[in-house]
């Protein structure tokens, strides 16, 4: 008698599956996606599972406000970022909303060592990282158009096209505050700037004046992600934003039998966007040519000597920045660190552990 091999033990599994599957009306156990595409199901027995996505990441770009010190003089309350210690949140909020200070060649070298701002990102973290929300998005719509009606009321109604998306809209951002109102002051600050730079009271960087560019703006980027938390499903993203106002107003504002302010807790930004594009692969794209232009180091050429993929587990969450590999069509995004980091992080959990045992 021959004796049953591992491999026979395969095949059989594979043919009672298929089996079971077909005498069930399922169709091919090793085919689904192949038969629901091609092939009518006429006892509507589709086997695949309901569509799963995963709220994903958001990524909001830093500006271009003019908070140098001659401009910050402008007002007094501004007056409170004009400092040059990178272990302040003053520094940390002021380089997160004025990219060309935090690349100055006297602050550059400063930013490295802060404790609160991460000089290679051109995104702003606190708010990613605080984002509860994010509603107002925009839906396709084809404009249409009907025609008189005729002797018997009869009318035809055809496409017009559409606005493309490219018209004004407004988002609504809700945000999880932090103990110290971390995000309101990051985003009263980009108030109080636009309201002085549009007023006349101070000036955007000269640059930007001659390139009648909007210096208060930034762009959102949406990533909706699969099961795994790694595979982008749909993208998104919103350009020339900015805040409109905040609910500063609501802290002052008692309530009987209230002790903590709970309209300080969570609290929702209205944002005005000028252009909103959707499933564009050309997003991608410009997500990476961003992230490289603030890391050059995460470009594909230089990445394997640099820094290395960190891996998805929760041991090193708040660990990389992110980078989105499109060379297998898969669109995955991947998080990357040096390994100086990662070696860190793990000396220092050694030498913790170490010290719990000998306590």
């Amino acid at each position: 008698m021959a004796r049953i091999t591992e491999d026979d033990i395969q095949r059989i599994y594979q043919a009672a599956n298929e089996q079971i599957f077909k005498g069930a009306g399922y169709g091919s156990f090793y085919g689904q996606y192949q038969r629901v595409m091609k092939s009518f199901d006429k006892f509507g027995r589709n086997p695949l599972p309901n569509n799963a996505d995963l709220t994903g990441f958001t990524f909001i770009t830093r500006p271009k406000l003019n908070l140098s010190t001659t401009s910050l003089k402008q007002d007094r309350t501004l007056m409170a970022l004009s400092t040059t210690d990178p272990n302040s949140l003053a520094f940390a909020i002021r380089c997160y909303l004025d990219t060309n200070f935090a690349s100055r060649p006297d602050i550059s070298g400063l930013a490295k060592y802060s404790a609160f701002f991460e000089h290679r990102s051109p995104f702003i973290i606190p708010l990613s990282n605080c984002l509860s929300s994010i509603s107002g998005w925009p839906d396709p719509v084809i404009d249409t158009e009907t025609t008189e009606g005729g002797f018997h009321s009869e009318n035809l109604t055809f496409a017009k096209g559409s606005d493309r998306l490219a018209g004004s809209y407004d988002l609504t951002l809700s945000f999880r505050e932090i103990q110290g109102s971390i995000i309101l002051s990051i985003i009263y600050t980009w108030l109080k700037f636009i309201d002085l730079v549009t007023k006349g009271n101070t000036v955007a960087y000269p640059e930007d004046i001659d390139a009648r560019r909007l210096c208060y703006t930034c762009s959102i980027y949406r990533f909706v992600v699969d099961p795994s938390k790694r595979i982008i499903t749909k993208w998104a993203k919103a350009t020339g934003c900015f805040p409109k106002s905040i609910p500063l107003g609501a802290a002052f504002n008692i309530n009987e039998n209230e002790i903590f302010i709970s309209s300080m807790a969570n609290y929702s930004i209205p944002f005005t966007v000028n252009k909103v594009e959707y499933m564009d692969p050309i997003i991608f794209r410009d997500f990476n040519r961003l992230s490289i232009k603030y890391n050059p180091d995460l470009h594909p050429n230089y990445r394997d000597k640099k820094v290395v993929q960190v891996k998805h587990v929760a041991e090193y969450n708040y660990f990389g920045l992110p980078y989105i590999d499109t060379d297998q069509g898969l669109n995955r995004i991947n998080f990357y660190a040096y390994n100086s980091e990662l070696e860190d992080h793990l000396a220092k959990a050694m030498y913790d552990l170490e010290q719990k045992i000998a306590s």
